[in-house]
């Protein structure tokens, strides 16, 4: 599973650029607590690889898989997702596949009346 880069994104740097990078087999580690704002794309790249999304805590720092996380509990270390108005927060293009995404959160779209994410 760490057969892939590591590609970093702290608060106030450009997720968008760090999906159009990353490639099958990669890991996005988002500054746990760090809140991201837009409508970010999930391109269509090749490949049968999981390309993660995930919180950069540590794993023993999240609870074990296949558990529901409280976001007030885990408040510091979930990176957010949240929408910059009506626009889905996460959308995904045509065809684009093998998206993982481990100890994030994703907030609502303005006035929560739209998708938050669009697959």
């Amino acid at each position: 599973a760490d057969r892939g880069s590591k590609i970093l994104v702290k608060a106030g740097d450009d997720f968008q650029a760090a999906l159009d990078k990353a490639k099958p087999g990669d890991t996005i580690l988002l500054e746990a607590g760090a809140t991201f704002r837009g409508a970010f794309t999930l391109p269509n790249k090749p490949g049968a690889e999981f390309i993660t999304i995930r919180t950069s805590a540590k794993d023993e720092r999240l609870p074990p898989p296949d558990t529901r996380i409280d976001p007030k509990k885990y408040r510091d270390i979930l990176p957010k997702i949240v929408s910059s108005g009506v626009e889905p927060a996460i959308y995904a293009k045509d065809g684009a596949h093998h998206y993982r995404f481990i100890g994030v959160e994703f907030g609502p779209t303005r006035e929560g009346l739209y998708n938050i994410i669009q697959i």
